[in-house]
């Protein structure tokens, strides 16, 4: 998670609020209430079929989504500043990952960005999916950003189909919450 700016259509980083690399390995069921790394922050997780996994630097599910956001990785929620970005990399299989902000620790989900091998790159605005985009390839890595309006989100990506430099996917200019809460989660 990035407080950053936008220019030019770069990001120029200005300081790290929270940073995660997911470098302890931790088993299903062990990886909530342990500290983002190196921080600061503390993963706040919901997976009531323990298959949240942390291994190789890696947030990892096994055996699919439980339903509903389940399983579920954020951080403590953050005060909506326009510019302030979450990033991360997602790398669609059976079971793809969104990623971005939600209003609710846990639920309600506001933005986020899902690259789906099966159903397109789909876009959440304000709780509303979207298709914006054509399939994932599985096992390639995408790179998400999503940043922060006063009132909406940028929504960012690069890698795959989308090449080596960020593309802006959609702008949102629904909904003003805050605190925000960045997290990933199953759907």
């Amino acid at each position: 998670l990035l407080d950053d700016m936008l220019g030019g259509g770069m990001m120029i980083p200005r300081k790290y609020l929270l940073w995660d690399r997911f470098d302890t390995a931790r088993a299903a069921g062990s990886v909530n209430g342990t500290p983002a790394e190196p921080g600061p922050g503390v993963r706040v997780v919901t997976d009531t079929g323990n298959k949240l996994s942390i291994a190789s630097g890696v947030l990892q599910c096994s055996g699919g989504a439980t339903g509903g956001g389940d399983p579920w990785c954020g951080y403590a929620g953050l005060l909506r500043v326009l510019g302030r970005a979450v990033l991360g990399t997602i790398v669609p299989d059976t079971n793809t990952a969104d990623l971005g902000w939600n209003g609710i620790s846990g639920s309600g989900i506001n933005f986020t960005v899902r690259p789906s091998i099966a159903a397109g790159l789909i876009v959440t605005d304000s709780s509303i999916g979207k298709v914006v985009g054509p399939n994932a390839s599985g096992g390639v890595s995408y790179q998400i950003a999503v940043v922060l309006r006063n009132t909406g989100a940028f929504f960012y990506i690069k890698g795959g189909v989308y090449g080596s430099n960020w593309i802006l996917i959609w702008i949102s200019v629904l909904e003003s919450t805050s605190p925000m809460y960045a997290f990933m989660s199953l759907p």
